[in-house]
């Protein structure tokens, strides 16, 4: 058996498999119910019952409640950090909880005791808010 038979059956089989799924429209509804709803409003969290941080992602409130907004955390408001700061990434502090390590001076990770969000979420959302974190 030739190498090539020997590898046409491993590459028909990867051929046959899904691509990865595709990624999410970087909206800000599409957000709310693909991300915050399902990782970030549980009831002791960010919810309006909860509101860990001063902060309400649920449905109709996630908009107001992050962009333009002063940071709650008192070191992110030390370096001029607003909660998502429209168009601007590196000034959006959304963006740093949402890393799997930060520094200890921001609090810790979100979602907190939870799954990190994965690569392609993170990345929605930063292309939200490069995007000028519009409220559709």
């Amino acid at each position: 058996m030739t190498t090539l038979e020997k590898l046409l059956p491993m590459a028909l089989l990867l051929a046959a498999c899904p691509g990865p799924a595709p990624s999410l429209d970087p909206k800000l509804s599409v957000i709310q119910k693909n991300i915050f709803s399902i990782n970030c409003t549980q009831s002791s969290c960010h919810s309006a019952a909860g509101h860990a941080g001063n902060l309400d992602l649920a449905d109709g409130h996630a908009f107001a409640q992050l962009v333009g907004h002063v940071a709650d955390n008192a070191a992110a408001q030390a370096d001029g950090l607003s909660r998502v700061k429209a168009s601007d990434t590196s000034k959006s502090f959304l963006l740093l909880k949402l890393h799997a390590t930060i520094d200890a001076k921001y609090g810790a990770n979100m979602p907190f005791n939870s799954t990190p969000l994965s690569d392609g979420d993170r990345g929605v959302i930063e292309q939200w808010i490069t995007s000028g974190a519009l409220n559709d």
